[in-house]
């Protein structure tokens, strides 16, 4: 079997059991252990042999994999002026993971629109696995499948509902691609999948999880070249959601699920912003290092248990007007904001590289995307301007998302994607 075909046979199943193993990594049960050891020996794995294809000459990288591999070496050498410097160093070296393991080891399975497929399914089906076991979890074990907050928002096997809405999210992504490149029967099932991960995301909670569901399901069908449909659904969606708003505001019914003590700061988030974009303004060449976001807010945490605590006097004055009253998180909690206080303006201006290649290059040439592969980078694109997921190679969004973004780049052609060397690509979806 030539290496060729062994890399896109390997591909499909390397995508489930990582996306699997992210999953339970993120988890809240014994498994959590295990599955966070497993998920670093997969990606770096697919690392290794990322980085003996490109030593070897097998797979030629394009620009785009320069850009990542630029961009991982600031990570790194930030570790020189970080507040955090072994943590900077250690987490700049995973962007090198992902770099090897997906845009290098991925070449092959990105070569055609066949093997590209295979993976996103591959992908589609690790999501509904650990969907369905999240939904059971939660139905029978109700004390640890739910969040102990009033709304009772299902969470399954994840420590947050937040988590279970992406992967509700993603499976709405990828089901709607599949959906509309199937016929009879798949199609069918594929639609179940999707009216089943719209009900799981309800069940989160999650405010923004239907909008950004919505958003994938439209660009897949767009994609697909049906785009009179798409705009049909998107109109219809947005009406429905403006009809519930108004409904809500009138009668005071379900107004509970909005959460509204929190609504205006967006659970908080726009506290972290705020103090996010402080750090920038201190430091806005190149910030305070590569993955110090839990470092720059846990004075504003420690600070916000002595207001609850009513002792306002001992937190220091210049503290006190900038205290969170909402927010818990240990993150930013936004793919946009977050970076501008790592890396300032240096690392925006990858961030902006990195995000904004793939998305042109799906405007310019949609019509080579495979419609789930775009559905799923733009509802990470979306995702990420609430969560901070980009640049957390171990997180459980990352490896979809830039995967995603990797085989966009790639069906586009040109010199961006990486590509095989040894013969010529046949249905290419490589660079040419």
């Amino acid at each position: 079997m030539r290496l060729e075909q062994l890399a896109q046979r390997a591909a499909p199943w390397y995508s489930f059991l990582l996306v699997v193993s992210l999953a339970f990594a993120s988890s809240q049960g014994e498994l959590r252990g295990p599955a966070s050891w497993f998920r670093w020996v997969l990606l770096l794995s697919a690392a290794a042999v990322g980085f003996v294809l490109w030593l070897t000459g097998w797979v030629r990288v394009g620009w785009y994999t320069w850009l990542w591999l630029a961009f991982a070496v600031l990570a790194c050498v930030s570790a020189t002026w970080s507040i955090a410097p072994q943590h900077s160093l250690v987490h700049g070296a995973t962007i090198f993971m992902l770099v090897f393991g997906i845009f290098v080891a991925f070449a092959p399975a990105a070569a055609t629109r066949t093997s590209q497929i295979a993976v996103a399914r591959a992908i589609a089906w690790a999501v509904m696995t650990v969907e369905a076991l999240s939904l059971g979890y939660a139905l029978l074990e109700p004390n640890r499948g739910r969040q102990g907050d009033a709304l009772h928002r299902y969470k399954g096997i994840f420590e947050s509902a937040n988590e279970l809405a992406i992967f509700g999210i993603f499976a709405v992504a990828l089901a709607t691609g599949f959906a509309v490149r199937s016929g009879g029967r798949g199609r069918a099932g594929w639609v179940v999948v999707v009216a089943v991960s719209f009900l799981t995301i309800s069940l989160t909670g999650t405010r923004s999880g239907l909008p950004i569901a919505l958003l994938g399901a439209v660009t897949a069908i767009a994609v697909a070249g049906r785009t009179r449909i798409a705009a049909i659904i998107a109109v219809v969606g947005v009406a429905s959601a403006a009809i519930a708003v108004a409904v809500m505001i009138a009668t005071g019914i379900g107004t509970h699920f909005v959460r509204q003590n929190t609504i205006s700061s967006l659970g908080g988030r726009t506290e972290a912003w705020a103090r996010a974009v402080d750090a920038f303004e201190r430091r806005p060449i190149a910030g305070y290092g590569f993955a110090t976001e839990q470092q720059l807010l846990a004075p504003y945490k420690r600070y916000r248990l002595l207001r609850l605590a009513g002792r306002q006097n001992e937190i220091p004055a210049p503290y006190r007007e900038t205290t969170f009253l909402h927010f818990t998180g240990g993150f930013v909690e936004s793919s946009y904001v977050g970076p501008a206080a790592q890396l300032g303006i240096l690392g925006l201006l990858f961030l902006a590289g990195e995000v904004l290649v793939p998305l042109v290059l799906l405007v310019r040439t949609r019509g080579r995307a495979e419609p789930a592969v775009a559905g799923l980078f733009v509802v990470g694109l979306a995702i990420g301007v609430q969560e901070s997921v980009y640049w957390s190679v171990g997180s459980i969004a990352a490896f979809p998302i830039w995967t995603a973004a990797f085989f966009i780049v790639c069906a586009a052609g040109g010199a961006a994607g990486s590509q095989q060397t040894d013969a010529p690509l046949s249905n290419s979806a490589a660079a040419a």
